[in-house]
Parts: structure tokens; sequence; C-alpha cells
């Protein structure tokens, strides 16, 4: 059974031949194996191969966003004379 449908988040309830799991959809490196995150917390890998029925129970709820960039932290002279009179930093 070929899965492109997933997407990662999604709750999904996926049939083996020795098993039903139920979990969420996790991010994999390897496009052949199906990475499912379960309510014990343990993560586990399923081979595409290995799936005979596969079932989305919720998609996922959220979707990726760019956080803003942080602000520049700025040395003031201060901290400079600190950092320098204790050898953090030498120039």
């Amino acid at each position: 059974m070929e899965i492109k449908a997933f997407a990662p988040g999604d709750k999904v309830k996926i049939q083996t031949k020795n098993r039903t799991w139920e979990g969420y959809i996790l991010e994999s490196h390897d496009p052949e194996i199906i990475l499912l995150k379960l309510p014990s917390g343990y993560n586990i890998g399923i081979r595409e191969g290995e799936i005979l029925d596969a079932t989305i129970l919720e998609k996922a709820s959220y979707q990726r966003s760019v956080l803003p960039a942080k602000r520049p932290t700025k040395i003031t002279q201060r901290s400079f004379c600190h950092y320098r009179r204790n050898n953090f930093f030498s120039a």
C-alpha cells in the first residue's frame, strides 16, 4: 500500500499483518519508513510495504510558521569591561 497522504502531525490508525497501531505521524528521513509517535511516548518505524490499511483520524491542527528573528544583543561598555576584567574577552 502506498502512503503519501500523511503529513507530520496527523493522527492515524495503521493496520499491519500483526497489529494495529495508532499515533501521530513524525517526519522521516527515509521515504520507505513511516514514523509513528505512540501514546506511550515511544516512536516506531513501520515499513510502507507492511501497511495493509491506513486511516487518518485527525489532520494536523497546526501550520508551520516562521518565527520572528531575534534582535541582536547589544554589548555595552560596562559588559565589555566586565568580560575583559575577568579574562572572558581578550582584545
